[in-house]
C-alpha cells in the first residue's frame, strides 16, 4: 500500500517547486538525479512484480517437484527447479535479514536474480506441461482433465502402489 502510494504521489512531488524538501542529499549524491528517481519509484515496483510472479509459480511447482517420482521422470526440469529453488531460498534469506522493502530494493543483483528465476520457472513449467501432455496422450481418458487433475491422479496412483491406502 505504501509503495503504491509512493509511486503515485512522488512524480507530482518531484515536479513541485519545493521538491528538494522531498529528497535526501545523500541519495542524490550517491545515485544521481535520474537514478534517484528511478530507484525510489521504479525499481521497488519492478522487484515486487517479479517477486510476486516468482512466488506464485514457486508455490505451485514446489510440491510437485518435491516428489522424487516427478524428479525421476523429468530430470532436466527437476535440476532446473532445484537450481532456481536454491536461488529463491537465498533471496528469501536475504529478505528475512532486511525486511524493509526500500532496503531490499538496494540489494545488488536482486532484480536480475528474480528475472532469471522467473525465466527458469517458465522453462520448468513448460517442461512439466509437455510431460503431462504425453501422459494424457498415452491415456486418452485423461485428455479432458486439467494438468492439476492429472497430477492429483498420479499422486493417488503412486500412493496406492506404495501401500499408503
Amino acid at each position: 500500500m505504501l509503495l503504491t502510494t509512493r509511486v503515485l504521489t512522488c512524480p507530482s512531488s518531484l515536479t513541485s517547486p519545493i521538491r528538494n524538501a522531498y529528497k535526501c542529499a545523500a541519495c542524490r549524491a550517491s545515485h544521481g538525479e535520474t537514478r534517484y528517481q528511478h530507484f525510489w519509484l521504479g525499481r521497488p515496483q519492478e522487484i515486487l512484480d517479479q517477486w510476486l510472479k516468482c512466488q506464485g509459480k514457486w508455490q505451485y511447482l514446489e510440491p510437485i517437484f518435491g516428489a522424487e517420482e516427478i524428479m525421476k521422470q523429468i530430470p532436466t526440469e527437476g535440476a532446473a527447479f532445484r537450481s532456481m529453488d536454491s536461488t529463491w531460498r537465498r533471496i528469501m534469506e536475504e529478505v528475512r535479514r532486511q525486511p524493509l522493502m526500500m532496503d531490499v530494493a538496494d540489494v545488488p543483483g536482486l532484480l536480475e536474480d528474480l528475472v532469471a528465476c522467473n525465466q527458469s520457472l517458465d522453462v520448468v513449467e513448460k517442461g512439466l506441461n509437455d510431460f503431462l501432455d504425453t501422459k494424457k496422450m498415452a491415456f486418452p481418458r485423461f485428455f479432458f482433465l486439467s494438468n492439476d487433475e492429472v497430477l492429483e491422479v498420479r499422486v493417488v496412483c503412486v500412493a496406492c502402489v506404495d501401500g499408503a491406502f
